[in-house]
């Protein structure tokens, strides 16, 4: 890929956000942090504001009150009279657009910073709009750098009206504020703001390779006609069982949608409980002890397991396994990730 030359136009005005869903501690406990210090987010080419995105629902501890705030800056929503009767996510949108923006403005802010948490198994995710400009990659990679014990990937898509960035780590339960990643989040921030002064004083950056991820499709549940669920996502990948988390292990041809769940199975009281078929596609054994009231999908019959081969080392035919139940590249199960 190219390098990112010296001479561009400093960016002077950011902004970190946090609380933006209530409910991912990091970002809240950190805006909290910060607008009682906020000397820590200063650097010497640029300002840094530190925002608490969603009071009401921080103060709730949750996702939101009436809508989620996260897709709420739209144009559509910015750009409409204001009402007594608006849902509060629709207020406190158009009273960040007045702080930050307002949008697609020369007064804009330079950079905004939206701070989030997932309970999916992801690490460290960069998440921005797909761009000509190079700066978003060599950011995620200045991050990889920085931080080599915690992976940092890169996720590109372009949702309507998106143009902050948004660094998301995980798994975190909601409401719940893990130490780990509280410290996680606070060192990358500050390298994130570290890259910005070098980028600022005019450092050219080499080039490099990396991967990039994009939403190619979403997975759906298993669901009955009314749209009910009838499965859940199997454990193991539910927490990134077949190694390198949720978004590292998605990759290559796309297998079967079933491949993926549990299905729930109604026992039968003249012949007993549903037996535990083991599900296929390159497991060499079961899973351990399914959820009462579910029943691995047999994708595949035994006849067709797959067979170790002579000379072959073990871990090589485990990285096999892996491939075969990875989705697709870049394709991501619903609600897995979601910021």
């Amino acid at each position: 890929m190219c390098s990112l030359p010296g001479s561009r136009k400093p960016l002077l005005r950011v902004a970190v956000t946090g609380g933006t869903h209530g409910n991912e501690m990091c970002g809240v406990y950190l805006a909290r942090y910060w607008l009682q210090n906020p000397g820590e987010l200063q650097r010497p080419s640029f300002s840094a504001m530190p925002v608490l995105a969603n009071p009401a629902a921080t103060a709730a501890c949750r996702r939101y009150i009436d809508r989620d705030l996260n897709r709420t800056f739209t144009l559509t929503f910015l750009g409409s009279t204001a009402t007594p009767d608006d849902p509060y996510e629709v207020k406190r949108a158009q009273e960040l657009n007045q702080l930050l923006g307002p949008k697609g403005t020369c007064q804009a802010f330079d950079f905004i910073l939206d701070l989030h948490n997932t309970t999916a198994n992801t690490g460290a995710c960069l998440i921005s709009e797909v761009s000509q400009n190079p700066f978003n990659l060599h950011l995620c990679h200045y991050l990889q750098l920085q931080n080599p014990g915690l992976p940092c990937r890169l996720f590109q898509f372009e949702p309507p009206g998106t143009e902050s960035y948004t660094l998301e780590l995980g798994p975190q339960p909601q409401g719940v504020l893990r130490a780990e990643l509280f410290s996680q989040m606070r060192a990358m921030v500050a390298s994130i703001l570290d890259f910005i002064e070098l980028f600022n004083q005019g450092m050219e950056f080499p080039a490099f390779e990396m991967e990039v991820y994009k939403n190619l499709g979403s997975v759906d549940f298993p669901r009955t006609t009314d749209g009910h669920l009838t499965g859940t996502v199997h454990s193991r990948l539910q927490m990134g069982k077949l190694g390198g988390g949720a978004l590292q292990g998605w990759r290559g041809p796309a297998q079967p949608a079933s491949v993926y769940f549990l299905e729930t199975a109604e026992p039968n009281p003249a012949s007993g409980p549903a037996p535990d078929t083991a599900i296929r596609g390159g497991l060499e054994t079961p899973p351990e002890h399914p959820p009462v009231g579910f029943t691995n999908i047999q994708t595949k019959s035994p006849a067709q397991e797959e067979k170790p081969q002579p000379g072959i080392r073990r871990e090589d035919r485990r990285r096999s396994r892996r491939e075969v139940l990875r989705t697709g590249h870049g394709c991501m199960l619903k609600s897995e990730v979601c910021c």
